[in-house]
């Protein structure tokens, strides 16, 4: 039998070697390549958040940038903010006939070249706010076409110039792709996130088992505040008014879609706005000489409870947002979503 003291020394051990496997690993992390300049980088999502601030960062650093955006307005912030190095284009993602097109466009402009990386930045936002039995298969759809459906596409039609550049491809997940949210509205957006997540493994180990020369890097944020509260209510009154007048007039009804903005609310508030932490993410998977597999910001307890026995995490999802619940029955962020009958045409 093993005595306390030599329970000790194994412990010892055990935790030196963890901590200089640690302290290896992260030196060997710090190494990163060279020639950036020559680097031709392909972004979505840069309209706003951290697919914004990375285009900008790797502009400053003399890298060239191809930056997708939804919106006309989000073209022209970057080009007027950037270097005429940045190519900004407006893409919808959800039509494969203009990735197709994009994608021959590129081919042609960096024939003999090919990109360095691809960043699929687009997340998978809800498009309404609602409870669990008014969504509907277009709230589904929506969200697979903007995220997963996007990212399968993207990956699939840049593939070849990214085995030209010996690349990689990066895509963005989050904690919700392994352990869900319990509010109702997310259901959507956790399934293409989990999909996501296999789509990401596939790729990596398929790229390995035909010795191709692109890795696959998958960056899972925490809660972040990668939209504004006023995005977020326009979303709830959308759900809102999906209520039936003869629903509506039932004061518990308006009590529970209310309760839903007022969870929203609070989960905004504890969320961070560190979107530096996500781009330096980005960053070190485009550049690092050894890149990780995966980048947890500010969600490790979350990680590391997705590898609990389900009726642990599952008890402690439920405890968590028990809390939410609670603080929202107490009023806490009414005013900012609330809405009263009298808005309801």
């Amino acid at each position: 039998m093993i005595g306390v003291c030599g329970f000790f020394k194994i412990f010892a051990i055990t935790l030196s070697s963890c901590v200089l496997f640690k302290l290896i690993e992260r030196f060997l992390r710090s190494f990163y390549i060279k020639d950036r300049t020559k680097k031709h980088v392909l972004i979505t999502g840069c309209d706003s958040g951290p697919g914004y601030l990375l285009a900008k960062k790797l502009d400053t650093q003399g890298v060239f940038v191809i930056g997708t955006c939804a919106t006309e307005e989000g073209v022209d912030r970057l080009q007027n903010e950037c270097s005429s190095r940045l190519k900004a284009v407006n893409l919808d993602l959800s039509k494969e006939d203009d990735i197709e097109d994009f994608s021959e466009y590129l081919k042609s402009e960096l024939d003999g070249i090919g990109l360095h990386a691809l960043v699929n930045n687009e997340l998978a936002n809800e498009t309404v706010y609602t409870d669990f039995d008014n969504l509907n298969i277009d709230d589904y759809k929506k969200v697979f076409e903007g995220h997963i459906l996007a990212v399968a596409n993207m990956s699939s039609k840049f593939l070849p110039l990214l085995i030209k550049g010996r690349g990689r491809i990066v895509n963005v997940t989050s904690t919700a792709g392994r352990l869900i949210k319990p509010t109702s509205h997310s259901v959507p957006s956790c399934m293409s996130l989990a999909a996501t997540e296999a789509l990401s493994d596939c790729y990596r180990i398929v790229m390995k088992l035909h010795r191709q020369p692109v890795s696959v890097h998958v960056i899972e944020p925490g809660d972040f505040r990668l939209e504004d509260l006023e995005k977020k209510k326009e979303k709830y009154e959308a759900g809102f008014k999906r209520l039936t007048k003869a629903e509506f007039k039932k004061q518990e009804e308006e009590d529970k879609i209310n309760l839903i903005g007022r969870i929203q609310f609070i989960i905004n508030e504890q969320a961070s706005d560190r979107l530096d932490m996500i781009v330096d993410a980005y960053e070190h998977a485009i550049f690092a000489k050894w890149p990780k597999k995966r980048y947890s910001i500010n969600n490790k307890l979350n990680i590391l409870l997705s590898y609990f026995p389900s009726f642990i995490s599952d008890y402690l999802i439920i405890n968590q947002y028990r809390k939410f619940y609670n603080k929202a029955k107490k009023g806490k962020g009414s005013g900012i979503f609330d809405i009263n009958s009298t808005s309801k045409n």
